[in-house]
């Protein structure tokens, strides 16, 4: 595989985060599953690369680990936010029973 190819490669899957991001933004829940597979396919790619290719290519394949990352954190941080809000939910519920 070329370099060219593999650059691509690694901007379509940033271009993949971004859109699970704004897919988030419409209270869609991205799948992160196969990011994980396909973060070692990139990285096999980019380390089968001459080493001067492989140089240049790394900082944005860091780039995008780092974009993972984020995404993964925000995601949680979405999660112990809908959390909270059902544990302020249920305790609502409580008191309003416990009134009656």
């Amino acid at each position: 595989m070329s370099r060219a190819e593999v650059e691509q490669k690694i901007h379509d899957m940033l271009d993949q985060v971004e859109a699970s991001r704004v897919g988030m933004t419409r209270g869609e829940v991205p799948t992160l599953e196969r990011y994980p597979e396909q973060l070692a396919q990139l990285s096999s790619d980019v380390l089968a690369l001459s080493d001067e290719d492989s140089i240049e290519l790394k900082a944005l394949l860091n780039l995008l680990r780092d974009d993972l990352a984020q995404l993964s954190w925000e995601m949680g941080e979405i999660a112990r936010r809908l959390r909270a809000g059902d544990d302020d939910d249920d305790e609502t519920s409580e008191q309003a029973a416990s009134s009656e």
